[in-house]
């Protein structure tokens, strides 16, 4: 029997983000013992990084280094939570609905406070000790992400840069691995130029208009 909607809606009001639970899991697929078949299968999960240490997050990519490092963008994929400061004596923040001067993240959703993370934060995991840290914060013009977190992340062999895609802005960052920008894409504007362009010439050429 299905729950009801009033059910639903208070198991989501008392869920919370398990910071010990794991957020980036290694699956070791060398070792998988039969071909493919659809089938289930176990397998090693020698490495995860929890949510406490770096919250949610969806786009990662792997460096050159010989042990690549992974990098981990913060990601509002799975949901916004916000809480606000206890009221009803649990000893826990109360999740709210509705935002509020006093309302904050879910601890858990973009990663430690006290290390910076927020929804604009890029973790890095180093390939050979596992020890993770904030790579960087994207911000715009020294304004933080809001809350839309980030989108792809990319790294380029040749200029041994790392590209992300700033979700709130629509803007492609681009930093050195250090950490620090060195530059940045305005991808809808160059989009909404070489679209005028396009139009430009289909009309010049005698292309009906629709």
């Amino acid at each position: 029997m299905l729950g009801s909607p009033a059910s639903d809606v208070q198991r989501i009001d008392n869920s919370y983000i398990d910071l010990d639970g794991a957020s980036l899991r290694v699956i070791s697929l060398g070792q998988l013992g039969e071909p493919p078949q659809g089938q289930f299968l176990t397998v090693a999960k020698p490495f995860s990084v929890s949510a406490g240490q770096i919250g949610q997050v969806f786009s990662l990519a792997l460096d050159d280094a010989t042990s690549p490092n992974i990098y981990a963008a913060a990601s509002s994929a799975y949901g916004l939570p916000i809480v606000v400061p206890d009221a009803n004596g649990d000893g826990v923040p109360d999740r709210s609905r509705r935002g509020a001067p006093n309302a904050a993240f879910m601890p858990g959703l973009f990663g430690p406070v006290l290390a910076d993370g927020g929804p604009g934060s890029i973790w890095k995991i180093d390939g050979q000790t596992g020890a993770v840290s904030l790579f960087t914060n994207v911000t715009f013009n020294g304004v933080p992400n809001s809350g839309p977190a980030l989108g792809a992340l990319a790294f380029d062999r040749a200029s041994r840069q790392l590209f992300a895609a700033d979700r709130g802005t629509g803007m492609i960052h681009r930093f050195t691995l250090d950490g620090l920008e060195r530059g940045r894409f305005d991808q809808w504007r160059a989009g909404a130029r070489s679209r005028a362009v396009s139009a430009g010439r289909l009309r010049s050429a005698g292309a009906p208009e629709y």
